[in-house]
């Protein structure tokens, strides 16, 4: 349980920025003359200033305050806010030759705060906006808890505004100069100065309130007598020697009171004079001297007298405080101004002596006077002294300032000196970069001032600059080419000590205090240094106990913790423990530091605390041969006084431990529902100084319990060696070997790693790994992660406890903040402060239910440290061990030591039933039994390992978890699927297929089927695809590779092929037809150009071979439909509908799907289509001929012979029983065209005959006998006989077909189809001469022809025409086409053809005779 925390004595805490904002400097030229002002010497001043509404929740300026320095004519203006970071609060003003002599005031107004300044020659008002009225006004914001300063805007224009500045000019001349300043802002909004002279008098200023245009009034307050104004007046300053007056005001303060504005005036004679600004007059002078309780023996001196008001939460305080230096000690005095009868006198309500020291500066409160001396050392002393009613004259107590750092440091002697020494000059809080820059340049001897500071100032290799510096200054002082070692370590260990020396020595410098100002309504106290700002802050119970020599606990405290002292009396117990804390002092005086030190390294380095003490009592409290030393008789004795150790050790123990008790959790949440509370809270100490101060406390708090833990392990061994001795009874020594020594060696081990925590550095992460690491985590819910803010400079260190308070602890803990304080307390300083480190140290705590802290390390990618926090637990500590081996294992992960994370991993299962964490936080408070939780448990770990593609490591833990698995356990099927899908990707697809069909979930199996199916596809491993033995998920796979080929794109997966693989496989031959032919008609729609043209060729031409396999009764397939996309979207619900011409809407016609069977003869038909048109492109690469669905038989034969590819076109008409006219024609056409290019004196050939052979060579010319020598005329001629030959019809149509093609082009008929066309059909070829009017050709045919008759009736052949002779003349055995004979006849008679027609009539007329004689024969 932790300490309670109550007021009275103060810590200091130190917080050294590393790299300080720059200064904004603003130089003023007021127009004095610096030879005139050369020879004032002012001392320098600061002071604080805390807002009205510091304490009021929500407020913008809650713990903001502003703090300033004057050296010389500079005035250093700072505000900080421990609730938001502020941006540009540093500003520098220079009034140039003007020094500034003192009392300068920071006051609000309803929308400004204003600084007065004073200089020895002249006056200014310094406006800034009200943060208040300017976080209203503000446009922007960096974040939420980031603003701007009222600095921000500040510009010379303001500062040198007429309306607010005014030059001095006393008496019209420089007679007197200022010695002491006061101002204030008057009820009336009159900026007032109150200027005390040397000569005694004082200058009364009033500047017009802002914004009132006015001029600034002149008043001189004095109560000199008539001759020392002469005196002052006509003896020059030089003569006098400008000694002061004796009523020179050497401190001066303004005060409303009562309606009226007084001045306040602490003279040289210790008398207090009191002027009305109203009418200027002395209304009264009082000797101090009369209110001392002890009249001082000397003198006073002459100089140091100080008084200031007291600084209230209220402002009906109108209380001073008068600080009265006297040789042998000093005095102060609380006085309170009365008002009665309109008179006013001063009331001294206590006085407090101080031993004689030099007062540096000090501020009063209504309850406290802060003070801070140098002793004769040169020591800084601060000193408070409580002003409560109780006791008003006050009790100093010394408060506990930061010591300065000036011992050499003792490296360890496994670490470098390097090493050691750079740790410690840039571990955080040690050193600013400008002390460190400034030790450089001195340990360099360089006097360069143009180095760019600033730019090493802001630089990241600050910390190169010095290894290159003494690594140099190391070279330069070897003597010798050739060192040992120990002569190298210790030149190393020299020179590092050295500038490590230079850096102290600057910190020192910068260190020097010059005032102290505090807030009186959140107990803030701050401690102004020359260099840096420090606080100091409350300490609890434990410190007061260890650090104070007279503070003692009370029966209220014992019961406020709840601590039950068993029948013993309370008082007894408190007196015990004030007893035991003197024996730790006194053990704590006898050890040095430097084996401190060691002592904390010892227990980082896992020794036991037992052992370590046992080793420091026998160094220090014992001699040589087993007998006490000095320091161990005294502890003898003094354990001798305590009469009830079991029960102060038990209290003591209870005071250390931080764990969560019950009640705390029940008062945790009582509190829950206040929002109110937690929304006042949850912007409490958020800002980057408040981080560190918090960091800083809680590492001087765990450092001071540890020396006590510490001091009290050695005090219990002392008791059990002294127990051998002299025997202090047989259960004390028991109690403390068996139940006390283990349970201080726990909470040591734990404050150490509380320690390590505030020391240990965090280690900077780009924002891409939090964000990968981030997305990791997402599946464990591990999301908590402070990161680093924004603001941050890049250059800047925090520790990891600074980390996380920055972060998720900062949250929790003021949430814990607002649970366990008071709503109305404005006291955010002196109780919210330890209150918030308690809450940090408690979430730190290891032996805590929720593992906070290391879950923060895993979030914020602080995974060096998890592992260090893991090691500093794992030796002793049970406490959440399961969940310590997680977050080890995560480490693991993220250093890619996946194997180590496994083993972590599994170990770490062994806690699901027994941690919180794992069981509530990982796992969601899951229900069931104890395999179902690890299995869920195991989920999770998997999970990680496929976040960080580990797919081996996901197979084992996944089978790791199936063996442990329930039958029915619902997660079965889910690390199934994992097993399959990390063995695909590993490319095992036997271990992938064996998984999917153990998978008991059909649904999940058939995902994973899917997903093998695609997998295996896409990289080529078809035959396993097709091997596997799916069983009863035949028709599931050929589901999905259907599926998959209708939705892909067919130029870039096939999927067909391994469909037909699968079917061929199996023996299922017409389905393998079928998806090719499918095939082949999607690549007809969808994929354009030749190669989309001969993959369907291709697939036609399996798909026939398929079939041809097939039982012919079974060589047929049904044709597959394809989806028509505008025939699916007109069906879509969503899609307009059509109306009719009456504007009636139609119904949606619902016919039926006709099925189409495609037998093995249609596909034959398509492929030779498809054939001729890949030949047509191959003769004529024509983009039309590309593109589009295949012609038909009609238009394909045309195209084809156009083209010049007859022997195809005759194949497409006889498969689709076309004629051959149009090919008989086409090719009778381009014989006549050759025939009429070609001649026989020709020796070569000419572009016809050369375009005839191009097309001629894509015909079957093998069975042409022509000689090799014959042309491409007689080629073509060849063909066109072959043709007539092979495919003439018994009625000659393509004989006839081809002469009247070559007569209507009036070409002669060649020979060879004259005799062909004569035994063919002669009577045809003679309707054809007549036809195109050839009298003479068609007289001639039919006198032959009539011959060839005549012969054949007498028994003679007629080869010519194809006719045999009879041996008996039969009827009808011969004709003779009279019809054309007649029209012969009557051609030849018209034509005048004399002879011709004369010598067929004859042979008609012998014809006649002929048959006329063989039918009288015959009858």
């Amino acid at each position: 349980m932790a300490a309670p925390v109550n007021g009275g004595m103060m810590r200091e805490v130190v917080v050294a920025q590393s790299v300080s904002p720059p200064w904004k400097e603003i130089v003023v030229n007021t127009g004095a003359s610096a030879s005139t002002l050369q020879d004032i010497k002012v001392p320098d001043s600061c002071g604080g200033y805390t807002y009205r509404d510091s304490g009021r929740p929500g407020s913008p300026v809650r713990n903001r305050f502003i703090y300033w320095r004057t050296c010389g004519d500079v005035l250093e203006l700072e505000e900080s806010s421990l609730d938001m970071m502020l941006t540009g609060g540093r500003i520098r003003y220079r009034l140039q030759d003007t020094p500034i002599v003192g009392g300068v005031s920071v006051s609000e107004t309803h929308s400004h705060v204003v600084v007065l300044v004073a200089t020895v020659a002249s006056i200014h008002r310094l406006i800034f906006p009200h943060p208040c009225r300017r976080a209203h006004t503000e446009t922007f914001a960096l974040s939420e808890h980031i603003s701007t300063s009222i600095f921000y805007d500040a510009s010379l224009a303001t500062a040198t505004d007429a309306k607010n500045l005014h030059m001095l000019n006393p008496g019209g001349s420089i007679t007197a100069h200022l010695i002491s300043a006061a101002t204030c802002i008057s009820g009336e909004g009159e900026a007032m100065f109150a200027l005390g002279t040397n000569a005694g008098s004082i200058l009364l200023l009033k500047m017009p309130p802002v914004g009132i245009t006015g001029v600034v009034i002149q008043h001189e307050l004095s109560q000199s007598s008539v001759m020392q104004k002469l005196w002052s007046g006509l003896v020059p300053g030089v003569v006098r020697g400008h000694q002061q007056a004796s009523d020179a005001a050497i401190s001066v303060e303004i005060q409303p009171l009562r309606g009226e504005t007084y001045i306040f005036a602490l003279c040289r004679d210790l008398r207090l004079r009191v002027w009305t600004t109203k009418t200027r007059e002395c209304v009264l002078s009082t000797n101090l001297q009369d209110f001392l309780a002890d009249k001082p023996q000397t003198p006073p001196s002459s100089s140091g007298h100080v008084i200031k008001q007291v600084q209230s939460c209220t402002l009906s305080c109108e209380m001073f405080c008068v600080y009265l230096s006297f040789p042998d000690n000093s005095q102060f005095i609380l006085l309170e101004p009365v008002v009665r009868d309109g008179r006013l006198s001063v009331q001294p309500l206590a006085t407090l002596t101080q031993p004689a020291e030099d007062l540096i500066d000090f501020c009063v409160t209504a309850d406290q006077l802060i003070t801070l001396w140098t002793d004769s050392n040169g020591e800084t002393i601060a000193r408070a002294a409580l002003l409560t009613e109780c006791d008003p004259t006050g009790e100093w107590r010394e408060l506990l300032l930061e010591p300065a750092d000036t011992s050499e440091p003792v490296i360890p002697a496994n670490r470098d000196p390097r090493d050691f020494f750079l740790d410690r000059i840039f571990r955080p809080y040690q050193f600013s970069h400008q002390n460190i820059i400034r030790a450089l340049s001195v340990y360099r001897r360089s006097h360069d001032t143009t180095q760019n500071t600033d730019a090493l100032l802001m630089s990241i290799n600050l910390r190169e600059e010095v290894i290159n510096a003494v690594s140099l200054e190391i070279r330069n002082c070897a003597s010798e080419y050739e060192m040992s070692e120990d002569e190298f370590y210790q030149l190393q260990q020299e020179q590092w000590g050295r500038f490590y020396s230079c850096c102290c020595q600057y910190r020192e410098v910068g260190a020097k205090l010059q005032g102290v100002f505090t807030d009186s309504v959140t107990g803030l106290v701050c401690l102004i240094r020359k260099a840096a700002l420090t606080y100091l802050r409350p300490c609890d119970a434990l410190e007061r106990l260890y650090l104070c020599y007279q503070e003692k606990l009370t029966p209220k405290d014992l019961s406020d913790i709840g601590f039950d002292t068993e029948g013993v009396s309370p008082w007894s117990v408190c007196e015990d423990v004030h007893k035991i804390c003197e024996i730790l002092r006194l053990i704590n005086s006898e050890i040095p530091e430097d084996v401190a030190d060691q002592f904390v390294l010892d227990l980082e380095m896992m020794e036991s605390p037992k052992v370590l003490a046992e080793r420091l009592v026998d160094n220090f409290f014992f001699g040589d041969v087993d007998t006490l030393s000095e320091t161990g008789s005294q502890l003898d004795v003094r354990l001798q006084h305590v009469r009830h150790l079991s029960t102060c050790l038990d209290l003591l123990a209870n005071l250390l431990d931080l764990q969560d008790t019950a009640a705390q959790a029940s008062l945790m949440e009582d509190s829950a529902a206040d929002a109110e509370q937690q929304l006042s809270c949850s912007h409490l100490f958020t800002s980057s100084e408040a981080s560190s101060v918090l960091c800083r406390a809680f590492e001087q708090m765990c450092h001071t319990r540890l020396s006590f833990l510490r001091d009290l392990v050695i005090m219990q061994v002392m008791t059990l060696r002294l127990g051998q001795r002299k025997p202090l009874g047989q259960d004390v020594c028991r109690s403390i070997e068996q139940e006390m020594l283990p349970a201080y060696s726990n909470l040591m081990r734990s404050y150490v790693i509380l320690y390590w925590s505030s020391q240990v550095l965090a280690t900077p992460s780009p924002t891409s790994s939090l964000d990968s690491n981030m997305r990791r985590l997402a599946s464990l819910e591990l999301s908590e992660s402070g990161g680093f803010p924004a603001t941050r400079q890049a250059t800047q260190l925090i520790t990891v406890l600074e980390s996380f308070i920055q972060g998720v602890g900062g949250s929790q803990a003021r949430l814990q903040v607002s649970m366990t304080t008071d709503s109305d307390s404005q006291a955010t300083w002196s109780l919210h402060l330890m209150t918030f480190v308690h809450s940090l140290a408690r979430l730190v705590w290891p032996l805590r239910d929720e593992p906070v802290f290391p879950e923060f390390l895993a979030g914020s990618c602080q995974y060096m440290a998890l592992q260090e926090y893991v090691r500093l637990l794992h030796s002793w500590c049970d406490w959440n061990d399961a969940a310590a081996m997680f977050f080890l294992g995560l480490s693991y992960l993220y250093f890619d030591e996946p194997h180590k994370a496994s083993q972590c991993f599994i170990s770490a299962s062994d806690g699901i039933a027994t941690e919180t964490f794992l069981s509530h936080k990982l796992l969601q408070g899951a229900e069931g039994s104890h395999r179902t939780l690890t299995i869920l448990y195991y989920l999770k770990v998997i999970g990680q390992f496929e976040e960080y593609g580990m797919p081996d490591l996901v197979i084992s833990l996944a089978n790791k978890a199936i063996c442990m698995a329930d039958p029915d356990d619902p997660n079965l099927a889910t690390l199934q699927s994992k097993v399959f899908k990390h063995q695909l990707e590993l490319g095992h697809n036997q271990e992938a297929f064996s998984a999917m069909m153990a998978n008991p979930d059909p649904t999940r199996r058939k995902d994973c089927l899917r997903q093998l199916l695609v997998v295996l596809s896409d990289r080529g491993e078809l035959q396993p695809l097709v091997e596997f033995p799916y069983k009863d998920l035949e028709d599931e796979v050929v589901l999905v590779l259907e599926s998959r080929a209708r939705s892909v794109d067919l130029t870039t997966h096939n999927y067909y092929n391994l469909l037909y693989s699968f079917h061929v496989y199996r023996n299922n031959l017409r389905k393998a037809a079928s998806v090719m032919y499918e095939h082949g008609l999607r690549l007809g729609r969808e994929m354009a150009g030749v190669r989309g043209l001969q993959r369907q060729a291709q697939c036609y031409l399996v798909a026939m071979n398929v079939l041809r396999l097939v039982h012919p009764d079974y060589a047929w397939i049904v044709k597959p439909v394809l989806h028509n996309v505008e025939a699916s979207l007109s069906h879509r619900e969503d899609s307009p509908s059509k109306h009719t011409v009456d504007g009636k809407e139609k119904q949606p016609t619902k016919g039926k799907r006709k099925v189409e069977i495609v037998e093995l003869r249609q596909l034959e038909k398509d492929y030779l289509l498809l054939d001729a048109r890949l030949r047509l492109i191959r003769r004529n690469p024509d983009p039309t001929l590309t593109s589009g669905p295949t012609p038909g038989a009609d238009e394909m034969v045309g195209i084809l012979v156009t083209n010049g590819l007859y022997d195809t076109a005759v194949v497409v008409c006889q498969t689709f029983g076309l004629s051959l006219h149009t090919v008989v024609s086409s090719l009778s056409l381009k014989c006549v065209t050759l025939a009429r290019c070609s001649s026989y004196l020709m020796v070569g050939d000419n572009n016809e005959t050369v375009e005839a052979w191009d097309w001629l060579r894509e015909n079957d010319l093998r069975s042409s006998t022509q000689s090799r020598d014959s042309s491409a005329t007689d080629h073509a001629w060849k063909l066109l006989q072959r043709y007539l030959e092979c495919f003439e019809e018994t009625d000659g149509r393509y004989h006839r077909c081809v002469c009247e093609k070559l007569l209507s082009q009036a070409f002669p008929l060649p020979a060879w189809i004259v005799n062909s066309y004569k035994v063919l059909s002669a009577p045809q070829l003679l309707r054809v001469y007549l036809d195109y009017d050839l009298l003479q050709p068609a007289a001639a045919l039919l006198i032959e022809y009539l011959e060839g008759l005549m012969g054949v009736l007498q028994g003679r052949d007629a080869p010519a025409f194809g006719l045999k002779g009879v041996a008996q003349p039969s009827p009808m055995s011969v004709w003779v086409p009279y019809t054309c004979a007649d029209q012969l006849l009557g051609a030849l008679r018209r034509h005048q053809e004399v002879d011709i027609h004369t010598r067929l009539q004859d042979k008609i007329n012998m014809y006649h005779h002929k048959v006329s004689e063989l039918s009288a024969a015959a009858s």
